[in-house]
């Protein structure tokens, strides 16, 4: 992970690219929010948001610690998506389940993005 992210928005084509997976994955999934995130050191920072018709507080720009972010109970080793269908009956995020309240999540797809070269980048998250 990288202690800063921001110079990714720097980047040629971040900003077409980050656009570009969140239209490909609402093809998939057409009725969640979609966010991409990444991750530093301290925090989990959202990049791009697709567009908001589900009435969740997250916003493009808006930070989440770590300790307060349940993309980081991936296994971005193995590199699989984390699933949580229900996370109110999620006996494992009762310490988190306050933060899903505030921000109107109930269910909860992390797909971890692993750079070429291996290191982990972040999440593409549906709620």
């Amino acid at each position: 992970m990288r202690n800063n992210i921001k110079e990714y928005q720097f980047y040629e084509n971040f900003n077409q690219i980050a656009i570009d997976v969140l239209h490909l994955a609402k093809e998939i999934i057409p009725e969640g929010f979609l966010f991409l995130s990444a991750l530093t050191n301290k925090e989990q920072q959202i990049l791009k948001v697709a567009e908001n018709k589900e009435n969740i507080h997250i916003y493009e720009g808006g930070t989440i610690p770590l300790h307060s972010a349940v993309c980081t109970r991936i296994n971005f080793n193995e590199g699989t998506p984390l699933v949580y269908e229900d996370i109110s009956k999620e006996a494992s995020l009762d310490d988190l389940k306050k933060t899903f309240q505030m921000t109107n999540i109930n269910a909860y797809l992390g797909v971890p993005v692993i750079l070429k070269n291996g290191e982990v980048f972040g999440t593409l998250c549906a709620v």
